[in-house]
């Protein structure tokens, strides 16, 4: 790689500080010498003059030592970095961080680049690693590295930034941001260690024990295997020079003062900091990293509000050494705010790609550029082949839905490092290249009935799928909430939701009312009767034109049956009072469910059983005129009489509260527990048929999926589980998902798909899943707070409510 540096300034400042002992010394921060070329500053490690690499030589002839006062230590800390030739307003400046126990010249190879490119770029070495003058000893806990870091930022840079971090230095750049948001205009992170628990254990070791491990920590057999990890495919004696120049700074005597104290603060733990970071962020991931995976990445992405991730090919854990001219393209175009500059090369390169193969006899209006168009297309793909050598593979896109959603079904050569939203750029141009009018909208991929969530070529590799052949890759509408519907408010916790008739949604709310809702905030009737907290609802029988009746379980340890009648039109919410109490359980009632005819409903309590009630308003203990007789729809808000009931059976068997019961056969009742265990009853005997024990206190379940055989359930940690009765060792499930982050207060099948279901968590999100990918579809952040029941609602909704007195509908989800 040619570099185009000027000559550098003469530099010959002196700067006085303050040491310890009171005395006063002046350190030469740059030297020229005789011929006019720079020499290294005179405080770097004379083992400087043994590197061999270029980059890092002219890099380190660079740095100098800035004055920095911070309110830990009474003096100056000369702090070490590399300052840009000249500073700009016209652009935001970018401050390169480094990873663990590295320095500033882990940005040898891209400074220059990043300079060339018109940037402000300053690279920085973090207090206690790199090249500063620690002689005084100052503390090194991450408190002060963040504060003398703000500092430096303060007194010489002065305007937001684009904080760079790679490592354990994304970290360093989450943690700065969080405290000092002011101060970040934008954030890079670069193969990002973020979710490491800090320095664990070694914090508390033995300080002899401690500085013995620090010792090692620069030895040359360390390093050199630190850095066989983290390059791929580099010479062994570029390797041993790069291990030079990374343990340069190990050299100076108080490195091992500043690690120890490092260490035994606790280090870095920023995983409870991610989600509060609102800054624009740019994920820069290696290829090949094998030293943080992937799917730490894809997490990352998904927990920080405003995220972007690039893959940089032929790359391993410092892209921005093994490939720099790569990640100084993307800091480039994401400093002059241009974040997707990537998914705009890869849309024109897509549409060329398309065009090329598929020899598209288009009209001269549809395809027609001008002579410059032309060549500036031209330009932008060789610079983009000239940038990356891009594999391809073969690919056909095929697809169920119905036009205008068809592309032709021809074979075209494609990038192998595509990503979801690489493949969806591809369908939008294929589309829009035969309709003018087209608007870009997302879409999943699936490879032999897996959805892509992956780089292509990662898929491939993991599932063994060969490159070589064609591949049929289908192409569905992504799964993902279009809209988002005002909330309906209600007067405490909304602790329970059906969503099972099209024509209204049923809530249960910790004010003992129920309510019914015909769309958002319009509550058409309130349930009131119960003494407690309203903990389940279940809508008995909907399909009536004349009424509908519901069931609600409460604290009160009672249940209750409702009428009303649904098509009312009303100025407000009428009031309705139950017709039936139904009394036998002798705590909390946490569940109910009923049975598909409607005639029969159970429930769950925390006094271990499971009760079996009759619902119709006929009963043994007397002939009472049957609703759908009256004509007065008044009467059915407001009855005078009441039936109380009691249960015409028990199931006995759970050890713990029954938190959650579901009815979906005749026959059938399938029961979740505090005692770890899922079972499945027979109605006619009594007794449970089998039992799932899965070691954790269950809050929910629901039965669906593939031959509405397939039992989903969640509870007292985050990882939601599916069970398939039919196979053999059932008591292993077949799925778990594990990207919740608390426990799960809910789930729920689609009624219509064999693939698709939701979970609810008091991590405040509910999540839509795949059986088809590990990875969450959709996440829906729509509360504030703890979300207590989720369900869904006309095929393409989900509802939701929590603690924060919400019922919250997120619509225009295309379940396939």
């Amino acid at each position: 790689m040619a570099l185009k540096l000027g000559p550098l300034p003469v530099m010959g400042v002196n700067v006085t500080k303050k040491c310890a002992s009171s005395k006063t010394s002046k350190l030469k921060v740059f030297a020229v010498d005789v011929d006019g070329e720079a020499e290294f500053p005179s405080f770097l490690p004379k083992e400087v003059e043994k590197i061999k690499d270029p980059f890092a030589r002219s890099l380190a002839k660079r740095i100098e030592r800035l004055p920095v006062q911070t309110g830990f230590s009474e003096n100056y800390i000369m702090s070490s970095c590399v300052k840009p030739l000249r500073q700009s307003d016209k652009t935001s400046p970018v401050v390169l961080l480094h990873s663990f126990d590295s320095s500033c010249l882990e940005w040898r190879c891209i400074y220059p680049l990043l300079e060339e490119a018109g940037l402000e770029a300053w690279a920085v070495d973090v207090l206690g690693w790199g090249f500063s003058d620690l002689e005084t000893c100052p503390s090194c806990e991450v408190a002060s590295k963040r504060h003398h870091l703000y500092q430096l930022w303060e007194s010489y840079i002065k305007r937001p930034m684009i904080l760079v971090g790679p490592s354990l230095g994304a970290s360093v750049a989450i943690d700065f941001t969080v405290h000092y948001p002011e101060a970040v205009e934008r954030l890079v992170l670069i193969n990002p260690c973020v979710y490491a628990e800090g320095t664990g254990s070694l914090a508390n070791l033995p300080e002899l024990v401690a500085y013995a491990g620090v010792s090692f920590l620069k030895s040359l057999p360390l390093r050199f295997y630190a850095n066989m990890l983290a390059f791929n495919g580099i010479q062994l004696l570029t390797i041993l020079d790069w291990t030079n120049v990374g343990r340069l700074h190990c050299l100076l005597p108080w490195w091992k003062d500043a690690t120890v104290s490092f260490m035994f603060s606790g280090g870095y733990n920023v995983t409870s900091h991610i989600k509060q970071v609102k800054h624009k962020t740019l994920i820069i991931c290696g290829e090949n990293d094998r030293i943080v995976s992937y799917k730490l990445v894809v997490k990352l992405h998904s927990e920080l509000s405003d995220a972007i991730i690039r893959e940089v090919s032929d790359s391993g854990h410092l892209p921005h050494v093994d490939n720099p001219k790569r990640v100084a393209k993307l800091i480039v175009n994401f400093a002059q705010g241009d974040t997707d500059v990537d998914a705009k090369s890869l849309f024109c390169l897509a549409q060329l790609t398309a065009l090329r193969s598929f020899h598209f006899t288009l009209s001269v209006s549809s395809i027609r550029l001008t002579e410059e168009e032309e060549e500036e297309e031209e330009e932008e793909e060789e610079d983009m082949d000239g940038d990356v050598e891009e594999r391809r593979v073969q690919a056909r896109f095929i697809t169920k839905l119905k036009p205008p959603y068809k592309v032709p079904n021809t074979s075209i050569a494609i990038p192998a490092n595509l990503t979801r939203f690489g493949l969806s750029t591809i369908i939008n141009s294929l589309l829009k290249s035969g309709d003018d009018e087209w608007e870009s909208q997302p879409f999943d991929f699936l490879i032999d009935g897996e959805l892509v969530r992956l780089p292509l070529e990662h898929f491939l590799l993991a599932k063994g799928i060969s490159a070589e052949k064609v591949l049929e890759i289908e192409y569905i509408k992504a799964v993902a909430p279009q809209k988002e519907d005002a909330p309906s408010l209600h007067d405490d916790w909304v602790s329970a939701v059906d969503g099972s008739c099209p024509r209204f949604i049923l809530t249960g709310c910790y004010d003992s009312f129920g309510r019914v809702w015909k769309t958002a905030g319009e509550c058409t009737h309130i349930l009131e009767g119960h003494s407690d907290a309203i903990t389940s609802v279940s809508i008995v029988n909907s399909e009536g034109a004349d009424s509908v009746t519901v069931a609600t379980a409460s604290k009160d340890q009672t249940l209750r049956l409702w009428k009303f009648y649904a098509e009312e039109h009303l100025d407000q919410p009428a009031k309705t009072s139950a017709f039936k109490i139904l009394c036998g359980h002798n705590a909390s009632v946490q569940s109910v469910a009923a049975q598909a005819s409607g005639s029969m409903i159970c429930s769950g309590s925390w006094d271990c059983t499971i009760n079996l009630w009759r619902t119709n308003v006929s009963d043994t203990e007397g002939d009472i005129v049957s609703i759908k007789k009256r004509k007065v729809k008044k009467r059915l808000r407001n009855l005078s009489w009441r039936i109380d009931g009691e249960a015409l059976s028990t199931l006995v068997g759970h050890t713990q509260c029954v938190s959650s019961v579901y009815w979906p056969e005749h026959s059938t009742i399938y029961s979740a527990s505090w005692d770890h265990s899922v079972r499945r009853w027979d109605v006619e005997t009594g007794k449970d048929l089998s039992n799932i024990f899965c070691g954790k206190a269950l809050n929910c379940l629901h039965v669906g999926g593939e031959g509405s055989a397939l039992i989903a359930a969640g509870g007292s940690d985050p990882i939601l589980r599916v069970w398939d009765p039919r196979k053999p060792g059932t008591s292993a499930p077949v799925y778990q998902f594990s990207s919740h982050d608390s426990w799960i207060s809910a789930c729920k099948w689609h009624p219509k798909s064999l693939f698709h279901l939701l979970s609810a968590s008091y991590d405040g999100k509910i999540m839509l899943w795949d059986l088809r990918t590990a990875w969450p579809l959709a996440i829906i952040d729509s509360h504030e707070d703890k979300v207590l029941c989720a369900d869904w609602w006309k095929g393409d909704s989900v509802i939701s409510g929590g603690v924060d007195s919400k019922l919250c509908i997120s619509s225009g989800i295309s379940v396939q």
